[in-house]
This record gives C-alpha cells, sequence and structure tokens, in this order.
C-alpha cells in the first residue's frame, strides 16, 4: 500500500513540474528563462570564449522557446532550445522543439549529406552552402549549412516556427556575426 501511495505521490509531483502530461502527444513547451548557465553543459561565457570553430545561436529566447542547455562534446557543440513533455505511458523521449548543432567545417562532407537530404543544395546569407530536408509524418524540418569553419544543423521540431526565419535569425555566439550579416561560403579546401 505505502508503494501504491508513493507512486501516485510521484506522478503528481512529476505532472505538476510538467514532466508528464494525459495520454497522447508530447508537448513542447518554452522551458525556464535563459540564465547564461543550464543545468547542464557550458556557461553562455564558456560558449563566447570558445575558438575551436563559430558557433551560432538564436540570443537567449526565439521563437517563444527559451535556451536550455549549451552541450559540448568532442567536436560538437548543440544548443536546445524549449523542453518537451513524454505522455504518460509512452516509453522513450522527445525531441526539444529547436535546435542547433556546429562541427568544424570537416566533420560532414556535403557529399555524405547529399544522400540523406532530397532537396537541391541552395546557399544562405550570400556564400554559406545549404541543404534542407522536411519529414512531414515526424513534423521536422531539419537544413544543414557550411559556413567559414564550421558546419551547422538546424533542426525545427513541431515548434510553430517558419523555416526561413529560423535560419534568417540566426547570430554569431563567439564571433559577432549578427542576423543580418552574410555567412562566408565554406573554405573546403582546409579538409584536403
Amino acid at each position: 500500500m505505502r508503494l501504491l501511495a508513493a507512486a501516485v505521490a510521484i506522478s503528481l509531483l512529476l505532472s505538476a513540474c510538467g514532466v508528464l502530461v494525459s495520454e497522447g502527444e508530447s508537448k513542447q513547451l518554452a522551458g525556464p528563462a535563459w540564465t547564461g548557465q543550464g543545468k547542464d553543459g557550458m556557461s553562455q561565457a564558456e560558449a563566447e570564449a570558445f575558438r575551436d570553430f563559430a558557433l551560432y545561436w538564436w540570443g537567449p529566447e526565439f521563437a517563444g522557446f527559451n535556451l536550455q542547455t549549451i552541450l559540448k562534446s568532442s567536436g560538437q557543440v548543440t544548443l536546445l532550445y524549449g523542453t518537451c513533455t513524454i505522455p504518460r505511458g509512452r516509453d522513450g523521449g522527445c525531441a526539444v522543439p529547436l535546435q542547433i548543432m556546429i562541427q568544424p567545417l570537416c566533420a560532414l562532407a556535403p557529399q555524405v549529406a547529399r544522400q540523406a537530404y532530397p532537396e537541391p543544395d541552395g546557399t544562405l546569407r550570400e556564400g554559406a552552402l545549404l541543404m534542407r530536408r522536411y519529414i512531414p509524418e515526424r513534423s521536422e524540418a531539419t537544413a544543414t549549412f557550411w559556413t567559414g569553419d564550421a558546419v551547422v544543423r538546424v533542426s525545427v521540431g513541431a515548434a510553430p516556427v517558419q523555416f526561413d526565419e529560423a535560419l534568417g535569425a540566426l547570430q554569431g555566439l563567439n564571433s559577432p556575426i549578427g542576423p543580418a550579416a552574410s555567412l562566408p561560403a565554406p573554405d573546403f579546401q582546409r579538409c584536403a
């Protein structure tokens, strides 16, 4: 009986905190306001001081979703915006509403990425090589672009964001690139 009462209390607590929701689809939430340091990962100051390759972000908030964390792993930095809830009774996780994953330019060759991106190549802001993909059954839009010294993947889940708006709003986190500035063409000769 104590075990059942404890399980009910934990379930109610998690529901009140927004971790679980009723049966159905996962929900995407704004998440707590960015304070310069997420629960895990790099602080904003550490990201601004990062010099291995250019980092891009939307600022502390974009389209109603707050930056939650800046994760750094070997050769990659990922920024996660917003949170999501997992419906009760469903195993696994759920995708955050907005994500930016950045790697050094040579980490992914366009020829390899082209296999996953059926859309034709394009350019973004005066020179960055751009590939896009939309998966309707998952309500997921992804773009990968190569610019300067970095390859950047932007994922827009079921967030109510226009994809071109998301790409256009990117700005430099560790460099002074504003949303209206051009993103330079990639220098693939450094990858040879």
